[in-house]
């Protein structure tokens, strides 16, 4: 037994694993062994020196045939399943790649990039997604996580890039197609919140809110997403949800006609959160529909029974707001013509008015002014 060899058995017994040392298979599976957390750090490193010894570095790779080699990478597959299991994504994805390293046929391969893939929603740091998504260029799930990744950094228009990766990737997921409306409500907010108003209204004319267009809405509330957010309470909901945020923000800001489509899309994702009424009633206050108000503020304080939040009554809310919006931009227009006629009428009047005579001069010291007919 070489000295190499000896320090991976002694690591392998300092850390109390268990196997025989003298089937080489027994030994693989002793350091793969991981019972607790502790031990598991410790068939790592052991097992990464085993796997670098395979890798014939001293040159006696000739001891170990394929059916040892393939052991290794069976094992290091079941490690980094514990290590998912328990919540360390970046953990198991090194010792993923270490039994991709190790595996010796076309078919587990793929297996193992497919468990790779499925780390996506466990990894936060974007370098890593970013590495995933250059090797993985067909998948979905790694750019829409990779996604929500950016999104958490405050880095909306690229999240916006990839979102859209990922809807054109797979067009069926409306996950992605929510995503992607999320990250381009955020780039607007930051777009308002900079005074820069048109390319805030550039980026919303991309973002639909009808009712039938925004069936990706209606998917989440289907999810047990919808259920995690009801527990968590309202509070929650104002941290996560873009169209809330956004509707929050427009009515505290008095731009009620912007707040209108937030809200009513807020509403549909969330039919019974009391925020969203709440807001919501503001709205049409402030555009005189007193009934509509009192039932929103109705469901805002709990009581659900004056109006089911279906999705007729949305649609129907939707092309009232629409018509609303034509009409208040005729009665803007309509105010500026009246006030144009004002100016012009008042410049006409001043014009038409008779000339004052000229003033005469100061009299200088010593001076006398004589007045009257000649």
């Amino acid at each position: 037994m070489t000295k190499r060899m000896l320090g991976v058995v002694l690591l392998a017994w300092l850390f109390g694993l268990a196997g025989s040392p003298t089937s080489e298979a027994g030994r693989f599976r002793r350091l793969s062994y991981a019972p607790e957390r502790q031990y598991l750090e410790g068939a790592i490193v052991g097992e990464d020196r085993v796997s670098y010894y395979i890798v014939g570095m001293d040159g006696q790779e000739k001891c170990y045939d394929k059916r040892s080699i393939e052991v290794l990478s069976q094992n290091a597959e079941e490690d980094a399943a514990i290590l998912a299991r328990f919540g360390y994504g970046l953990e198991a994805l090194k010792t993923y790649e270490r039994a991709l390293a190790a595996a010796t046929s076309e078919a587990h391969r793929a297996a193992l990039n497919e468990k790779i893939i499925a780390l996506a929603p466990m990894l936060k740091e974007t370098a890593v997604l970013e590495m995933l998504a250059a090797r993985y260029p067909e998948s979905g799930v790694v750019r829409y996580w990779l996604g929500r990744a950016l999104m958490s950094e405050r880095r909306y228009p690229e999240a916006s890039r990839r979102m859209q990766e990922a809807a054109e990737l797979e067009p069926r997921a409306l996950e992605y197609r929510v995503g992607l409306a999320e990250a381009r409500l955020w780039m607007a907010h930051e777009a308002l919140l900079s005074q820069r108003p048109d390319e805030a209204r550039a980026i919303l004319s991309e973002i639909p809110y009808s009712a039938r267009v925004d069936e990706a809405v209606r998917w989440l509330a289907r999810d047990d997403f919808r259920a995690r957010l009801d527990q968590a309470g309202s509070a929650a909901l104002l941290e996560y949800d873009p169209y809330l945020f956004i509707g929050r923000y427009l009515v505290d800001s008095r731009h009620f006609v912007l707040a209108g489509p937030y809200l009513l899309a807020a509403s549909e994702r969330h039919p019974r959160d009391p925020v969203v009424h709440n807001y919501l009633a503001h709205v049409f206050l402030d555009h005189g529909r007193v009934a509509d108000a009192e039932a929103e503020m109705a469901w805002g304080d709990g009581n659900p029974a004056n109006h089911p939040p279906d999705a007729e009554r949305l649609e129907r809310l939707l092309e009232s707001w629409r018509k609303h919006e034509s009409q208040r931009a005729a009665l803007e227009e309509q105010r500026r013509v009246a006030s144009r006629r004002q100016e012009e009428q008042r410049r006409q009047v001043e014009s038409a008015k008779p000339a004052e005579p000229p003033k005469e001069p100061p009299l200088q010291p010593g001076e006398i002014r004589i007045t009257g007919p000649d």
